[in-house]
């Protein structure tokens, strides 16, 4: 039976990520806290997202989401975790030829496939809905990050010869990549759609401004959720579980430095006389 093209998935979203092995990831963080506990950061990032994304029930437009994994061998660990996830193997090469494979092998007709990596753990649900909304009309979309590389790109199907040209010849660990990325985009005369700049969590100084992000106000925003609210609740947890002394003194500066705001807002005692003799 061959079912019609309007009725194929028009949606699919991709995690990238690598086996959450001591010292082979997040090792920029592990410098400052210890390879093992970048690792269990890592391997928290992973679970949070495959928990928590896709963000659409269940629908005929909406594929399986997949998860390639980093090194092959580690199909079974990301499958225990990921149950509802299509676990996939990146296969060999840099980066870019296992973006490249992966869109390759799996962009059809009417698809619209978002790629995302495991560094942008709080990764609002809404912005995989405004990518694959700007794919309607753009050919590619791009989630720059603001190191310079990109937390998300999203093609177009079907695939087409012009954008092995996103993936061939790139810097992946330098800081062009999101540029790169839009120039190659201009060069094939396509349409180029972009979401909003985000953090990676690459750093220490990254980390402590992902823990600032969920402990803040909620914004003022009709797509936010009190599951957005429950969901940076948990990863809040799961950081100050791997590394407690350093969610706490995080959590102390801030409380800190809310008291110093308050304290400067309110007049003095002196002020507020002058007031009242006015």
């Amino acid at each position: 039976m061959i079912t019609p093209t309007s009725l194929l998935p028009q949606r699919q979203l991709c995690l990238f990520a690598k086996h959450w092995v001591t010292g082979t990831v997040k090792t920029r963080l592990g410098a400052d806290l210890g390879m093992q506990p970048a690792a269990d950061l890592h391997h928290l990032f992973v679970r949070h997202l495959t928990d928590r994304l896709p963000p659409t029930p269940a629908s005929p437009q909406l594929a399986r989401p997949l998860l390639a994994v980093a090194p092959d061998s580690a199909i079974d660990q990301f499958s225990e975790i990921s149950p509802s996830w299509n676990v996939i193997a990146q296969g060999s090469g840099d980066l870019g030829q296992r973006l490249q494979r992966m869109f390759q092998n799996q962009l059809s007709e009417r698809l619209r496939l978002l790629v995302i990596g495991a560094d942008c753990p709080d990764l609002p649900a809404a912005t995989l809905e405004a990518a694959w909304e700007q794919l309607r009309a753009a050919d590619v979309v791009l989630g720059p990050a603001s190191d310079g590389g990109y937390y998300l790109l999203g093609l177009r199907g079907p695939w087409e010869p012009w954008m092995a040209r996103l993936f061939e010849q790139i810097a992946w660990s330098q800081a062009e990549v999101a540029e790169t990325t839009r120039r190659r985009v201009a060069e094939q005369g396509r349409s180029l759609g972009e979401l909003e700049t985000r953090d990676d969590v690459d750093t220490l100084a990254d980390l402590q401004r992902l823990a600032q992000r969920l402990t803040a106000a909620p914004p003022s925003d009709a797509r936010h959720t009190a599951g957005d609210d429950a969901a940076k609740q948990r990863l809040l947890a799961g950081i100050a579980d791997i590394i407690p002394d350093r969610v706490a003194a995080w959590t102390a500066m801030e409380n800190s430095a809310a008291e110093e705001k308050n304290s400067a807002a309110k007049p003095s005692p002196l002020q507020s006389k002058k007031g009242r003799s006015s």
